[in-house]
């Protein structure tokens, strides 16, 4: 079939190039094609595509971290230009560049040596074939070099016949003959690749570029007609991390898609579930909450669909979790991106037998809204307080839920926000913690577990991980100053929950992980350096934590301001302001260092919890409601 469109008035996206040629004829190759390379750059057809997916999806204009595998000239020249050092350029022989600078990576042996979950987009074409090793095993730890929400970004040779593989014993022409090239060791086949690959992705079923690009693009950048469909040689697949366990065809059609969701749910539906929806993206303020609800659910199936990057903390909990990155990390089209999510969240209720939605997040999507208005069955709005006055509008979206909740706060006579005003109908529950102080671990128990010594002063510093830049910055001088300190081991919260010991002389001597959350190893930490945050506030405060508090004073942010006035003023914390000079920050640091001080600030955070008169079981008050009032449930006596 001859392409319907007129080849002058292509040209290349990614160097502008107008003028395309005949791939050069080569004896040792049967995938040869006319009229297909450009002249200027070198790039193919699935080169094109790639960069044109990748801007059009906003990747191109966002802070990405790169890994790229046997790299073309023609994309690693322009990523080089996108993401600077945060892309990283492999091959086995790194001699073969020039102009490029490419490290040496041998995929059958060198993966060991990359960090896992450090990538947010690996790409690699035409390089499985010419492994001489288990190309499946490759995969799955390609997969696991990905971020949540990360792409895995490959094309693969193709030919009829069904899949080939040898990995020794053919001679050059047997290779060519069997597998198209004298250097291939397996080819892949439209026969049964969708089987094939099966065992490392949930395979794509069929291939369509119209799904990615408009077919004028698709014919701009000079992607024959031909290309568009089907399983060939430049039929690139973008594979999507929607979790740690599980990566999915990325803009599959949505028969494949529902498809996939009734297989995951297969045998849930005999169970009442109740679907928690949450946002943050590198925070996890929303998200931990929810978790603190479901887990005080007797019978109900708590199901998460959230947009935090830590979606590995539901992962590790055991529970069902769906990833959906917010449109400002994908690029996406809003009004697309709100129909999308509600379509999302619609599939979800309708196969998991969703019998109650929580949601915990003070914007209300548009998305959200569509199928509160469409859906009958109860919701809830956890609507923390202490909101900047900015926010006020979004109280509106309240009348779409049939139930709002908001935890208590102990800082909560600061607050001067909207909420304060708008308690009508709202349900008012004690604090909302994931770790009650009766749940963590003695000082001996966290000790050990860490591998700390008992006599040891040992600080924990939660600072990273923040949208606001100038957090990086008070987080270095921190770091430093207490890095200097002869007798103090600091271990560093990360996002991702690795903890970091930092030596004395800052050389970060030892590393470990901290499962969870961290909160439960608190009574090994003579102190603590954080936000203000819903979750950490009370976590410390409840803990008897002895705190310095940075707020994150952002214009959108909670008033964790406040939050930390009212620590400071009742004597239950230090604090330091997030602009605050070095020797400001040492000073403050300097109090927290002494013993005597430690001690007073644990005693002010008990006697403010005692005077309260609150427990933080606002977790176990929330799950009762939902499945004693709005679910119907028989509660189990306690």
């Amino acid at each position: 079939m001859a392409d319907s469109y007129d080849e002058m008035n292509r040209s290349c996206n990614i160097c502008g190039c107008r003028r395309f040629v005949d791939m050069k004829p080569n004896r040792n190759t049967t995938f040869t094609r006319k009229n297909v390379q450009c002249e200027d750059c070198l790039s193919l057809e699935r080169h094109r595509l790639i960069y044109e997916v990748l801007q059009q999806s906003g990747r191109l204009s966002k802070n990405q971290r790169v890994l790229h595998f046997a790299p073309e000239t023609c994309l690693g020249d322009q990523f080089t230009r996108h993401f600077g050092p945060d892309y990283r350029a492999c091959d086995i022989d790194p001699g073969l560049y020039h102009g490029l600078q490419v490290e040496q990576i041998d995929l059958c042996s060198d993966l060991e040596k990359l960090a896992d979950r450090e990538y947010d987009i690996v790409i690699h074409n035409h390089v499985l074939e010419h492994l001489s090793c288990d190309y499946e095993e490759v995969l799955r730890k390609i997969d696991n070099l990905l971020r949540v929400g990360g792409l895995h970004v490959f094309s693969l040779p193709f030919l009829l016949g069904g899949f080939k593989e040898s990995l020794s014993g053919l001679t050059v022409d047997e290779r060519i003959d069997r597998f198209g090239q004298h250097d291939h060791v397996r080819v892949f086949s439209p026969d049964d690749f969708a089987e094939v690959i099966s065992s490392v992705f949930d395979p794509p079923m069929r291939y369509d570029a119209t799904r990615l690009l408009s077919r004028e693009r698709l014919q701009q950048i000079g992607i024959p007609e031909h290309q568009w469909h089907g399983f060939h040689n430049n039929s690139v697949f973008f594979l999507e991390k929607i979790s740690a366990t599980h990566t999915s065809c990325w803009l599959a059609n949505p028969i494949e898609k529902e498809r996939k969701r009734k297989k995951l749910f297969n045998g849930i539906n005999q169970l009442k579930s109740a679907l928690f929806i949450t946002g943050d993206g590198p925070a996890k303020g929303h998200l931990v909450r929810s978790i603190a609800i479901a887990e005080q659910l007797g019978s109900t199936k708590p199901i998460f669909l959230t947009m935090s990057e830590d979606i590995d903390l539901l992962i590790e909990k055991g529970h069902q979790a769906h990833f959906v990155p917010h449109h400002n990390a994908t690029g996406e089209d809003t009004v697309r991106w709100h129909k999308n999510l509600a379509r999302e969240i619609e599939s979800i209720v309708s196969s998991g037998n969703v019998k109650v939605l929580v949601y915990d997040l003070n914007f209300i999507f548009d998305g959200v809204i569509e199928i509160l208005q469409r859906i009958n069955i109860p919701s809830v709005w956890i609507r923390r307080a202490m909101w900047p006055r900015l926010h006020e509008s979004y109280l509106g979206a309240g009348v779409h839920f049939s139930n709002i909740i908001e935890p208590a706060e102990l800082a909560g006579s600061f607050d001067d926000g909207p909420t304060i005003t708008n308690m009508t109908g709202v349900m008012r529950v004690p604090p909302i913690l994931l770790t009650a102080p009766e749940q963590r671990l003695s000082r001996i128990e966290a000790r050990n577990k860490l591998g700390v010594d008992e006599n040891a002063m040992v600080f924990a510093v939660d600072l990273g991980g923040s949208r606001n830049k100038r957090f990086e910055t008070v987080r270095s001088l921190v770091l430093e100053i207490l890095a200097a300190q002869p007798d103090v081991e600091v271990f560093e919260l990360r996002n991702d929950d690795v903890t970091k010991s930092i030596s004395p002389s800052g050389s970060g001597a030892r590393s470990g992980r901290i499962p969870f959350h961290a909160y439960s190893y608190s009574a090994a930490w003579d102190a603590f350096i954080g936000r203000a945050g819903y979750n950490t506030f009370h976590e410390v405060i409840f803990g008897s934590l002895p705190t310095v508090f940075v707020p994150d004073t952002s214009p959108d942010m909670d008033r964790q301001d406040l939050r930390a006035k009212w620590a400071n003023l009742n004597h239950c914390a230090l604090m330091v302001d997030l602009d605050a000079a070095k020797a400001d920050i040492r000073l403050v640091l300097d109090e927290l260092l002494l013993h005597e001080k430690q001690q007073a600030l644990s005693r002010a955070c008990a006697e403010c919890v005692s005077s309260s008169g609150t427990k933080p079981e606002g977790a176990r008050i929330v799950a009762q409601f939902m499945e004693r009032d709005l679910l119907g449930c028989q509660m189990v006596a306690e």
